[in-house]
């Protein structure tokens, strides 16, 4: 019989896990042991688990339709409108206001002028504001028209970049005569109010006025 010799029996091929590449070298990176290795590895599944487990938990929600909502936009806005017509005094108690637009003024070039025989609108063409322009008017006639210039800075509302602007052009003197004082004082600006209201209203209601008599 001839020896036989068993066959030397072959090493079993140890399988290495899926990981051992990232354990090797999460190993080389932070010097870790191998127990330690597997720990971090097994803490960052873990952590990416649980970032992940809400989107993976959440119910899928139906698809929104807009037309539920908007038939009840549709109602409501239905019954506001119903409400309005049916109480129309409110829109009859609050009349909308109209204005009437005031005509574009073409303007002049500034030449000398005689204030006293300027109209709103002549002055208006020379760069005044329409309110600012009839208020002058009313204060050259509450005055009995303008004398000087001092008059005229004196008016109320008038600036003083608008009177520099317009004094070289002014036919009057800078000031009055010093033995010649001005007829009537400083007039307010509520007595120009009050004289032009006296002007607009009907001569007839001012001659059914009782005149006031002295008692005796």
């Amino acid at each position: 019989m001839s020896d036989q010799r068993p066959a030397p029996a072959k090493p079993a091929l140890s399988r290495r896990p899926a990981l051992y590449p990232l354990q090797r070298a999460v190993r080389r990176y932070f010097g870790f042991s191998r127990r330690e290795t597997s720990g971090f590895v097994v803490l960052v599944l873990l952590m990416v688990l649980w970032l992940w487990l809400p989107a993976l938990l959440r119910p899928v929600l139906p698809a929104y339709n807009p037309s539920a909502d908007q038939r009840l936009l549709n109602t409501l806005a239905a019954e506001l409108a119903a409400r309005r017509t049916a109480r129309p005094q409110f829109a009859s108690r609050y009349p909308r206001r109209t204005y009437p637009a005031r005509p574009r003024v073409p303007q002049v070039a500034l030449a000398p002028f005689n204030p006293n025989a300027l109209s709103a609108l002549d002055w208006q063409a020379r760069g005044l504001p329409a309110w600012l322009a009839e208020r002058l008017v009313k204060y050259r006639d509450a005055v009995g028209g303008f004398r000087a210039k001092e008059q005229l800075r004196k008016a109320y509302g008038l600036s003083d970049t608008t009177y520099a602007r317009l004094a070289p052009y002014l036919q009057l003197p800078d000031q009055l005569p010093p033995g010649r004082p001005a007829r009537m004082p400083a007039v307010s600006p509520a007595s120009i109010r009050t004289a032009s209201r006296s002007k607009s209203r009907p001569a007839a209601s001012r001659a059914n006025r009782p005149a006031l008599r002295p008692s005796t």
